[in-house]
């Protein structure tokens, strides 16, 4: 049986620290590396704030793919874990060798799920998982952090060594034990969950350095961009290789978010900065309306006031990374109501935003993806489907005259 001990993880580890290189969609200027270079991740369990976390064992999915990457950011992050998948070679992001060698590691070491989970319950069957000649399972133990629900996280060791190099953070791995997965707590995200985050994600990344890049421009006044934060980052998105049951009864392929490590306040609601970050939670609902969006889309047409609209979104404990939220996009008529004045800053509704019809809300955004998900099964998981949803939804940002 394959375990890891963790007494590895409590001497000083070495990480690099964050200072997003960026990718092709979204080139980081100057003030926005600067800004990255001076955020500090948590580098191993103990360093996680919260009150305790717990180990658990988690088990290897067989059928598992990496349907998109951030090869650069996992090379800045993890830049001896990945030379040593460079066959001696200097790593190269734009190789496919080096690629494939990249997924492989992202697949063997962390598309994983519960043991919990992977029991047949009302979310899905029995899921498959990896074990050897002998019928052993392959194991691999991570950390639940208090709060972390369907996440855990995982320590990135240097295949070579062993030695230890940092956290990635996996999201989608399945219950706890103890809880039983049902609809309002599946343990689980669908494939097209996992990509309408990474489109949010990579949007609300552009916005964020859009507006920083705007605060360090010549002759900007502070107050006109008084902003100044980011997101936590996507490593990849994996399809889990087995299906779930949705409330409909209908089932949907089972996803995976791996994103970078972070420590999430100690706080009553996990929505919300702590006091002392009381103004800067302001500026950032402020900015929200600015772009026409808000946190809490059940209530995004609905809510009586502006601040009922804007109360789910996550942060790191320091309130400089935003880990995320329910974003959404509000209709127009009612943007201008909340006062998103710009109408060439607002994200297109009818791309981003919720329909209310007769049978229910339709999240244009998860509908788009979805469709891209239907698209990669019927052509034999290619994943150029998933990864053109991503773009697609970004150039509808990128192609306004504002932006």
């Amino acid at each position: 049986m394959r375990s890891r001990d963790l007494s590895c993880l409590y001497p000083t580890l070495f990480l690099a620290l964050l200072g997003c290189q960026g990718d092709a969609t979204l080139p980081a200027s100057p003030a926005f590396k600067a800004h990255q270079d001076s955020f500090k991740p948590p580098r191993a369990f103990f360093e996680v704030d919260c009150s305790y976390y717990r180990e658990e064992v988690f088990w290897r999915l067989p059928k598992a793919k990496v349907v998109w990457a951030n090869y650069a950011l996992l090379l800045h992050d993890f830049p001896r874990t990945l030379a040593s998948l460079a066959g001696g070679k200097s790593p190269d992001v734009h190789d496919p060798a080096f690629r494939r060698a990249v997924d492989d590691w992202l697949i063997r070491e962390f598309a994983r799920i519960s043991q919990t989970q992977a029991q047949g319950n009302a979310i899905n069957d029995e899921v498959e998982v990896v074990r050897d000649a002998e019928g052993e399972v392959d194991e691999r133990t991570g950390c639940r952090p208090e709060s972390y629900g369907r996440a855990a996280l995982f320590v990135a060791e240097i295949p070579d060594t062993r030695e230890v190099e940092g956290l990635l953070d996996v999201k989608g791995l399945g219950v706890e034990e103890g809880v039983t997965p049902r609809q309002a707590w599946s343990g689980v995200l669908t494939l097209a969950g996992a990509l309408r985050e990474l489109a949010w994600q990579q949007a609300i990344e552009m916005t964020a350095r859009r507006e920083l890049a705007k605060r360090h421009s010549p002759g900007c006044e502070r107050q006109d961009a008084p902003y100044e934060s980011s997101t936590l980052e996507s490593y990849a998105v994996i399809d889990s290789g087995f299906d779930v049951r949705l409330s409909g009864g209908e089932r949907a392929r089972a996803g995976m978010a791996i994103r970078r490590a972070q420590s999430r306040p100690e706080i009553e609601s996990k929505y919300f900065c702590p006091e002392a970050h009381k103004e800067k939670t302001k500026l950032f609902l402020d900015l929200l309306l600015r772009y026409g969006l808000t946190t809490w889309w059940q209530n995004a047409q609905s809510a009586p006031t502006p601040s009922m609209r804007l109360s789910n979104w996550q942060t790191t404990s320091d309130c400089r990374t935003l880990d995320f939220g329910a974003f959404a996009c509000l209709h127009p008529d009612e943007a201008g109501r909340t006062g998103a004045q710009e109408d060439a800053l607002r994200f297109p509704f009818e791309v981003w935003g919720h329909t209310i019809t007769g049978t229910g809300i339709v999240d244009h955004a998860n509908e788009k993806a979805e469709e891209a998900v239907r698209l990669y099964e019927t052509r034999e998981e290619d994943r150029s489907a998933l990864e053109a949803y991503v773009e697609a939804m970004l150039n509808s940002l990128q192609s306004r005259p504002a932006w």
